[in-house]
C-alpha cells in the first residue's frame, strides 16, 4: 500500500506537478513527447516518471519501443484536476 508521505512527496516537485498537469490535459503522452515539453533530457524525465509511478500517480503502457503514460484511474483524475482549479482560483494574480 502506498503511504501518504509517497505521495505528498511525489507531488512536491514542480517538475512533476507538469508532468501532472500535462497528463490532466492531454490524458496521455509517451516519454518523448514529455521530454519535449518539459525541455528536459530523456534521463531526467524518466527519473520524475519513475517517482510518480511509485506514488501510483501515473500509470505506464508499452507500445512498441514507446511507453506511453496516463493517470491511473478516475476517480484520481477528477481529484487532480479539482485541485488544479483550486489552486488556479485560490493563487489568482491580483492586478
Amino acid at each position: 500500500m502506498i503511504q501518504t508521505e509517497t505521495i505528498l512527496r511525489a507531488l512536491a516537485d514542480g517538475t512533476r506537478l507538469r508532468v501532472i498537469n500535462l497528463l490532466l490535459i492531454e490524458k496521455e503522452l509517451c516519454v518523448c513527447e514529455l521530454t519535449e515539453a518539459l525541455e528536459m533530457v530523456q534521463p531526467k524525465v524518466s527519473r520524475h516518471l519513475a517517482i510518480l509511478r511509485e506514488a501510483g500517480l501515473v500509470r505506464p503502457e508499452r507500445r512498441g519501443a514507446f511507453i506511453y503514460y496516463c493517470l491511473p484511474d478516475p476517480e484520481l483524475l477528477r481529484l487532480l484536476d479539482d485541485f488544479r482549479g483550486w489552486m488556479d482560483k485560490r493563487f489568482e494574480r491580483i492586478e
